[in-house]
């Protein structure tokens, strides 16, 4: 023991602070908090609402998710992400005009200046295209869908199950864009299709599954389209960029051994000036045992803030906090960007000690005064925890007070060990909101896989587009030997 300190003792030393300013606590006055546009019915509660919502939707309960979005919605009409689900819910539960007269609102107008801005008109748009073709608004739906997929295929890092949807949907546009149905020779309302169409098709939906194998509307329409044409099924080349992502990785260096698989889709959480990483040191992360990795959490958490802490941009600086303890300790480490040089530091993390409960926003609201006060310098928090915040302070949530942290250009990026149950939904709705008004990203511990997951909602690539039944028809005569329809519910 009195090596170690010693050892503590002398890098801080080289580092040219002294102990007690490395450990400065945080101050113990009550935090002034400027809330902007305050919600009256609290950022948190409408984020619940959201990720109760996705839980439903997810389980193929939409009636059930619907309610859900609609109080989110009707709470922060403004944002993207709970009009998208509203709307999609409104298009499963047979209401797609509502869907899309929703997502046409100006209330739901993006910011141009915004840095997300394409992105964020990206989505809409696709899921406005969603809306139409439930719609059976097919020619409209097509237009949209084309310069879509151009854009997502021009993405370096883009989303194959997005992907795969678009080419799915395109395909399924190609045969049911075909006019008004008509109803002649006795028969019920119906659309001629025509070879072509059914070959023109084919490749829309081999795409898809080069993309993503396992995709079933797009398994199944093929199967339609061969029967139909009585044509055996083809072999198709799997997209090289699918099967890349496809291919864990494991990233742990050496001395790292609690690394798991993935842990390189955390690097987009350095890429900043300056880094504060805010551990959860709470009983929960020791107790808690990761079967697949024969470890707890606590390990796997110190291992992936080192690994972070070794891939930061040589410029970069870095500190630390820890939330442990309960609601009127102070923390254990409160150690500033500029305070530790990066050995230092490894080892301070490399020997976190676990404490108490997770007394998330006491700490969160003080942990700007661990960054420089320098000017035009992009930061970001990484924020690594197993639980929800257990304390309150007057006045504040934690989702309105959020924006602040965009205004003092923080990031705030997650990575989580709790799996996705409705018995979590408080602690998602903050990490959702915390990342969402920061303009961070949340990665999640997946114990199944022994993976660092990314954690989206994606609820726009879990619409699927099945062909209806295709059937041989002689409307025009003999003349069209090839012709075939489908009849209109």
């Amino acid at each position: 023991m009195r090596i170690a300190l010693a050892y503590v003792l002398l890098l801080v030393i080289a580092s040219g602070v002294g102990f007690e300013q490395a450990r400065k606590p945080p101050s113990n006055s009550q935090p002034q908090v400027e809330l902007k546009d305050k919600l009256a019915s609290g950022g948190k509660a409408a984020y619940r609402h959201y990720y109760q919502g996705v839980y439903y939707y997810q389980e193929d309960q939409a009636q059930r998710a619907l309610g859900h979005f609609r109080q989110a919605y009707q709470a922060i009409p403004s944002q993207l992400s709970f009009a998208l689900a509203y709307g999609l819910a409104l298009g499963a539960t047979g209401k797609p005009e509502s869907g899309i007269e929703l997502l046409q609102d100006r209330r739901l107008e993006i910011d141009a200046n915004h840095a997300d801005y394409e992105d964020m008109q990206h989505l809409r748009t696709y899921a406005i295209c969603l809306l139409q073709t439930q719609a059976g608004r097919y020619w409209q739906a097509r237009a949209r869908l084309t310069p879509l997929i151009q854009t997502e295929e021009s993405r370096e890092n883009f989303n194959p199950d997005r992907l795969a949807g678009m080419y799915n949907l395109a395909g399924y546009l190609q045969i049911l864009d075909q006019g008004t149905p008509t109803s002649h020779q006795g028969q019920a309302l119906h659309k001629h299709i025509q070879i072509e169409d059914l070959e023109q098709a084919i490749p829309y939906f081999e795409k898809a599954l080069s993309i993503d194998s396992s995709r079933q509307d797009s398994k199944t329409s093929l199967k339609i389209i061969n029967d139909t044409l009585g044509r055996d099924p083809q072999p198709y080349t799997m997209d090289p960029r699918s099967l890349e992502l496809s291919i864990p990785r494991f990233d742990a260096p050496v001395g790292l051994e609690h690394l798991p698989y993935g842990a390189s889709s955390l690097d987009l959480f350095g890429q900043y000036d300056e880094v504060l990483f805010l551990v959860d040191i709470s009983g929960s992360m020791v107790m808690e045992e990761v079967s697949c990795m024969s470890t707890d959490r606590f390990n796997i958490m110190r291992d992936a803030a080192v690994y972070l802490l070794d891939r930061l941009p040589e410029e970069s600086i870095a500190g630390l906090a820890t939330i442990g303890g309960d609601c009127n300790t102070e923390p254990s480490w409160w150690i500033a960007a500029d305070s530790m040089d990066r050995a230092a530091l490894r080892f301070e993390i490399r020997y976190l000690n676990p404490d108490g409960t997770t007394p998330l926003l006491n700490i969160l609201v003080k942990t700007p005064e661990l960054f420089t006060p320098a000017a035009g310098r992009k930061r970001g928090i990484f924020f690594i925890s197993d639980g929800e915040n257990v304390c309150s302070l007057s006045g504040v949530d934690i989702c309105d007070w959020a924006r602040s942290l965009r205004d003092q250009n923080i990031e705030l990026n997650v990575l989580t060990f709790l799996d996705q149950g409705l018995q979590n939904s408080g602690a998602f709705a903050e990490y959702a909101c915390l990342t969402d008004r920061s303009g961070g990203e949340i990665r999640y511990f997946n114990p199944s896989t022994c993976m660092i997951d990314h954690f989206r909602f994606d609820l726009l690539d879990r619409v699927q587009f099945d062909l209806p039944p295709i059937e041989r028809v002689n409307c025009w005569g003999s003349a069209f030997e090839k012709m075939w329809a489908i009849f209109v519910e």
